[in-house]
């Protein structure tokens, strides 16, 4: 309970961010990239497998 209110402030400001990104960049999304520690060969053959 002692948190309470700063997980309430985290919580309203990461509100108030999504509402000004869908508001002023309505198709962006936020993406995690993935593969960048492959080598071509390797991502090649995972999405032959």
């Amino acid at each position: 309970m002692l948190l309470a209110p700063l997980w309430w402030l985290f919580t309203t400001w990461s509100a108030w961010v999504s509402v000004y990104e869908l508001i002023r960049k309505p198709h962006h999304w936020h993406k995690t990239e993935h593969g960048h520690d492959l080598n071509k060969e390797e991502v090649l053959l995972e999405q032959i497998v």
